[in-house]
């Protein structure tokens, strides 16, 4: 979890022990869902990030946040947060995940607008590696936004918080979760969670890389939910000037419906190449193209 935020979010560091191992030390975050604190595993010596839910959760909260980490355990990765235990205090369930010093792609995207197209193809690469992995693992992610991308101080992209991922078996699972301005419309109809699911996050994500803005913009989550619904999908080319045909073109294939789609995959994504500084090439090769992914569709 990255472990550069506001000073308001800072907590004085804490005494409390939990399970006997991890020495909280600082608030690096909070919401709804608990705080994730910085920590010290004294047993192994090292920082590490604690996302820690507190005693109000119900119990159907608490057993997804431990089906969180066994699937985000499951993801082995560079591009993706490691998880490395996780367990109960008490009253308190907690994770134990990689501490990533850096900040979340949304934060990125706030302090600097659009970013250069060859800095986008870059983390959209490593996302995109991410997601391969996810799906080869047998896990969808499912809310595949910017705030879940951290990049650290070396510059790689880093996909976190599987809280509401899906096992690609779990075909019963069709509950709504997520965040609204990024949810994929098949899961707004009740249709199938896929691999495909998370390609249309990574476009959204793509997009709102280069023009600094969300595809969608609707100030409540009904206006959110019709205009995915309603309409062909953003246009890179409108909101950006100089943006490559073929770019846009991928770009609003992965954010095309469930059908439009059709069987494009993250990896698609993920071999945009740019051609200057302000241009992005698409390119699949060939062996990928002829190779199938578990949990990935091939071109």
């Amino acid at each position: 979890m990255a472990s550069e935020k506001g000073a308001d979010l800072r907590a004085p560091a804490a005494a409390r022990l939990l399970a006997k191992r991890y020495r909280l030390i600082e608030r690096i975050d909070e919401g709804g869902a608990g705080e994730v604190w910085r920590a010290r595993d004294e047993k192994l010596d090292r920082d590490v990030a604690i996302k820690l839910l507190g005693p109000d959760a119900d119990d159907a909260f608490r057993a997804r946040f431990a089906d969180e980490a066994r699937r985000a355990a499951a993801v082995v990765h560079p591009n993706v947060v490691m998880v490395f235990d996780e367990g109960r205090d008490g009253a308190d369930a907690f994770m134990v995940m990689e501490l990533v010093p850096g900040k979340t792609l949304r934060e990125i995207v706030a302090e600097r607008g659009p970013l250069p197209a060859h800095e986008v193809a870059r983390l959209i690469r490593q996302v995109a590696a991410a997601l391969d992995a996810a799906h080869a693992a047998g896990v969808i992610h499912c809310d595949v936004k910017p705030a879940n991308v951290i990049v650290d101080r070396e510059g790689a992209a880093k996909l976190t918080d599987f809280g509401i991922a899906r096992a690609a078996r779990d075909r019963d699972e069709q509950e709504l979760l997520g965040t609204a301005r990024y949810i994929a419309p098949e899961r707004v109809e009740g249709g199938p969670v896929t691999a495909r699911t998370d390609v249309y996050g990574l476009g959204l994500v793509a997009y709102e890389l280069l023009t600094g803005r969300p595809a969608f913009d609707g100030s409540t989550s009904e206006e959110l939910v019709r205009e995915r619904l309603v309409g062909p999908p953003p246009s890179l080319r409108l909101a950006r000037v100089g943006i490559d045909d073929r770019l846009d073109a991928i770009v609003g294939r992965a954010l095309a419906t469930l059908r439009e789609r059709g069987r494009v995959r993250a990896r698609v994504l993920g071999c945009c190449r740019p051609r200057h500084r302000s241009h992005l090439v698409a390119q699949a090769g060939r062996r990928d193209a002829e190779r199938p992914r578990l949990g990935v569709p091939a071109l």
